[in-house]
């Protein structure tokens, strides 16, 4: 992981949509995580770049109100648009992440493209709608 410097350009803005990642399983990051973390990032800023910026939510601190996967990616998003000062912001090389879907800010959804990588990601055999929709 690189070191992070700055934050996203154009992000502090509550009116984004952003990409919602999962690590790929064959890399050491993928153990260094909080399993079931949510990892939000690019907006289409870092299209071409090998790295990206992600903003992570692991619920480290066993929160009550980060229970579900949607609350997670959520609280990933908030920080980011409003450039809140956290350690939970990573440099990622794109190779090592998988993009699932997109989290759209206005309905606080996510929208699934991959469900199987998903449900590995979550360690569950069927995701509960419950789980992308706040």
């Amino acid at each position: 992981m690189r070191p992070i410097f700055g934050t996203l350009q154009g992000m502090r803005s509550s009116a984004f949509n952003c990409e919602v990642y999962v690590v790929n399983a064959q890399t050491r990051l993928h153990y260094d995580l909080i399993p079931k973390s949510a990892l939000i990032g690019n907006l289409g800023l870092e299209e071409r770049s090998e790295v990206r910026l992600i903003y992570c939510e692991g619920n480290k601190a066993d929160a009550c109100n980060l229970n579900r996967y949607v609350e997670k990616v959520y609280t990933a998003w908030e920080r980011a648009a409003t450039g809140y000062p956290t350690s939970a912001k990573l440099a990622i090389p794109a190779v090592e992440l998988i993009r699932i879907g997109t989290y759209y800010c206005a309905q606080k959804r996510i929208l699934v493209e991959d469900i199987d990588i998903l449900s590995r990601w979550l360690d569950t055999p069927v995701v509960d709608p419950r789980e992308l929709v706040l």
